[in-house]
């Protein structure tokens, strides 16, 4: 089993495992190639497969170096999500997801992650963040409750915020 750091960055964009002393690059999404609800992968790393990243139950906004959408609501709708999904034939851990979101106001919102280890039944970490000054925010969530993973593991982003008509991504 080899225990791994995933890393996503660029309102989800950048993807990175890492273990042990070195951290190796699974995949990188390049917010450029954003078309309609998916960004695609622009390289993966051996051995593993990494999906398009796809915005669900969302309107088709995406646009330049943006991949962001309106209507989240201010409870998590089940029907409205981003989604990514990595496979790796041999056993895996991921342990810490680091990732960059963006707004169009000042209003605070909050991204929770599940996975289909659950079906996504539960959060397994959440983030909230404001700006004033609607400038990119750092975050990440913590995956050590998944354990150790085997074949493929999807991820759901679910958004809630106080303004629904916001932009968050």
């Amino acid at each position: 089993m080899i225990s791994k750091k995933l890393l996503v960055a660029g309102a989800i964009a950048a993807l990175s495992l890492t273990h042990a002393a070195r951290a190796d690059v699974i995949g990188t999404c390049d917010l450029a190639g954003a078309t309609g609800t998916s960004l695609p992968v622009s390289t993966m790393a051996n051995g593993y497969t990494v999906s398009v990243i796809t915005a669900v139950g969302l309107p088709s906004v995406a646009f330049d170096n943006h991949f962001y959408f309106p209507g989240w609501g201010t409870t998590i709708n089940t029907a409205k999500y981003f989604q990514m999904s990595v496979t790796n034939a041999n056993p895996y851990v991921l342990n810490k997801m680091t990732f960059a979101t963006e707004s169009t106001t000042g209003t605070s919102a909050t991204m929770y992650v599940r996975s289909s280890a659950d079906n996504y039944a539960s959060n397994i970490d959440s983030f909230t963040w404001a700006s004033p000054t609607t400038e990119v925010t750092s975050g990440d969530f913590d995956f050590d409750a998944l354990g150790t993973l085997a074949g493929t593991t999807t991820l759901r982003f679910y958004l809630t915020s106080t303004d629904a008509n916001s932009y968050f991504g």
